[in-house]
């Protein structure tokens, strides 16, 4: 029963293996542009290659899943943050590709000149900016917040307790006027009054 003002955070999960990721990308990023600052200035265009048909098959399930949660938010099945939520990955799984991608073309670039230290050092680079990304969005989501001002009405969720996606976690009711629309038959309508 306790009220909760809008954005108030209603669920912590546990987000320190998150935290970690994001801090051990955040080092290979540093340590990648400390190699692209001393790599030597030569520059060989790489030749393109397609990317994994697993990340091109990750990136089209993403898709199909915002427009999932897009067409049940709409109808009022899922809240903005579910498809935020969508959306977020698909941005993930986007970013994948085009690391993905880089990394091909890079990979085909080293076996062409294997002294090409910058394009090494500016993949790693992509990359670990990439899994930061992931993680700090994954980490981002570890606090659940309430997408409006009203009161808690029950928590299904137990400190410590494992959560499963797509389970309920809590109940909120939004403050504001209720409407209820009941149906009277017509021989009772005249027995109905405001008020009751």
């Amino acid at each position: 029963g306790d009220h909760v003002e809008s954005g108030a955070v209603l669920v912590e999960l546990d987000a320190k293996e998150a935290l970690a990721v994001v801090e051990q990308a955040r080092a290979e990023a540093a340590q990648a542009e400390a190699r692209m600052r001393g790599a030597r200035e030569v520059r060989v265009p790489p030749p393109s290659a397609p990317p994994s048909a697993q990340v091109q098959a990750q990136v089209e399930q993403a898709r199909r899943q915002v427009e999932r949660t897009r067409a049940l938010r709409d109808k009022g099945f899922m809240s903005d943050a579910a498809l935020n939520n969508a959306l977020r990955s698909l941005e993930a799984a986007e970013q994948q590709l085009r690391s993905a991608e880089t990394q091909g073309n890079a990979a085909r670039s080293a076996t062409a000149n294997a002294n090409n230290e910058e394009a090494a050092a500016r993949t790693a680079l992509m990359q670990a900016r990439s899994t930061m990304q992931a993680a700090q969005a994954r980490a981002d989501d570890a606090l659940i917040r309430s997408p409006a001002s009203g009161t808690v009405l029950s928590v299904n969720v137990q400190r410590g307790g494992a959560v499963i996606s797509g389970r309920e976690m809590l109940v909120l009711a939004p403050d504001g006027d209720a409407e209820i629309a009941v149906r009277v038959p017509a021989a009772r309508a005249r027995a109905v009054r405001v008020g009751q």
